[in-house]
């Protein structure tokens, strides 16, 4: 691998929220392809992206019928 782990983990972060520029997410998917262990730390990262996701739109939901009850209830 051209690249060590250190400084593809220390990319994923900005490769997962898709901030990273377009040589870094090349270099990031090269490596993905061909180490298993970044690969299921990428994995772990993005589950846990859609679990937050999946939390806040709860939250929301939530804050929004709570506001709708106190407006019933007034």
């Amino acid at each position: 691998m051209k690249y060590p782990c250190s400084i593809i983990q220390d990319l994923l972060p900005l490769y997962v929220d898709e901030i990273c520029s377009e040589e870094s997410k090349k270099i990031v998917e090269d490596h993905l392809s061909q180490c298993s262990i970044c690969k299921e730390i990428y994995d772990s990262m993005c589950n846990l992206k859609q679990e937050n996701i999946h939390d806040y739109h709860e939250s929301q939901r939530i804050k929004s019928l709570k506001q709708v009850k106190k407006k019933n209830t007034l």
